[in-house]
């Protein structure tokens, strides 16, 4: 058995808070995330990607939806801190860059 302390907020907790003034500074921290389908690299890499640092990383309450349609995945990810906010955008895009340099 292994318990894990997260920031992750479940479906019921975000319906909760709505109206709350959380609510209201998570909209202002708003990321909106496509992963699109490229034949002969795994679609999934990028989105595990996401998911592994918003379980580990954020010092604040985070909350996010997926959606996915046809072959692509768009993803919502709303942030109370606007600093784990900046530093998900500055962490994705330099590991997005790496990965492409290295190909």
């Amino acid at each position: 058995m292994i318990i894990r302390d997260h920031k992750i907020l479940s479906d019921a907790d975000w319906t909760n808070l709505h109206g709350n003034d959380t609510f209201v500074t998570m909209l202002r921290n708003k990321l909106f995330i496509e992963f699109e389908k490229v034949k002969g690299i795994n679609a999934d890499k990028p989105f595990e990607l996401v998911l592994d640092y918003l379980r580990e990383v954020p010092e604040e309450l985070v909350y996010y939806s997926i959606e996915r349609i046809y072959d692509q995945t768009r993803m919502e990810i709303y942030f109370l801190n606007p600093v784990d906010k900046e530093n998900f955008y500055h962490y994705y895009r330099t590991k997005a860059g790496l990965d492409k340099i290295s190909k």
